[in-house]
């Protein structure tokens, strides 16, 4: 299991703010959430191909769960269930905030839901886990913890060198979209790219280097 730097877990929180939360699994004693859309780099990707990666967290070691929603539901047949299942929102749930290893953080979020369901474990090791993911969404949320915690991508297991590099090559990957974008060299559209109109102020760079390739 990789021991992921305070410095990964900050760049992975950035990654998936603001990404689709697409679903979630318990099984064999692992708990996994998948997020589309992020803002890491997929390496596996050739050609015009989109390269915003898909990630999935991994909790292990203990794990639990806590479902949070503001909603009307029906109790026989809860929101989570129907998102698992793709029978709700099968396009995916947009993060408003995604932080780790945050108790504080942690409390806020419950205390913003007033119904909440513990799915996986007991709400007394909260405090406890090793890791902590405390995610809100409009009218949804979760809070999950373990031992351990394992980000993958469709390359495997992420170490904490790989999620800071893939993170700083998707922002180069973010400027050559925008440079080649409405070109005949353009890539696939990728909403990720699409979503984020600048980087600090990438515009007048953007521009720039649109320039210089014109001229050669």
């Amino acid at each position: 299991m990789p021991q992921y730097t305070e410095e990964a877990l900050e760049i992975l929180e950035e990654a998936l703010n603001s990404a689709l939360w697409q679903s979630w699994e318990f099984s064999g004693g692992i708990l996994q959430f998948r997020f589309t859309d992020t803002r890491l780099y997929d390496r596996t990707k050739k050609g015009r191909q989109a390269r915003s990666a898909d990630v999935t967290l991994r909790f292990e070691g203990n794990p639990f769960c806590v479902f949070l929603d503001d909603i009307e539901d029906d109790p026989e047949d809860p929101w989570y269930i129907q998102f698992q299942e793709q029978r709700l929102l099968p396009d995916g749930i947009i993060i408003y905030d995604l932080v780790f290893d945050d108790s504080s953080f942690c409390r806020a979020v419950i205390e913003d839901y007033p119904d909440r369901t513990v799915q996986s474990g007991k709400m007394k090791k909260l405090l406890k886990a090793g890791h902590l993911l405390a995610v809100s969404c409009p009218g949804f949320g979760f809070i999950a913890g373990s031992r351990e915690l394992t980000a993958t991508d469709s390359t495997g297991i992420l170490s904490s060198e790989e999620i800071t590099g893939n993170s700083e090559r998707w922002w180069q990957y973010w400027e050559e979209y925008n440079v080649l974008k409405d070109t005949p060299q353009a890539y696939e559209t990728d909403q990720t790219c699409e979503d984020i109109s600048h980087a600090g102020d990438m515009t007048e760079r953007i521009e720039k280097i649109r320039q210089q390739r014109g001229s050669e």
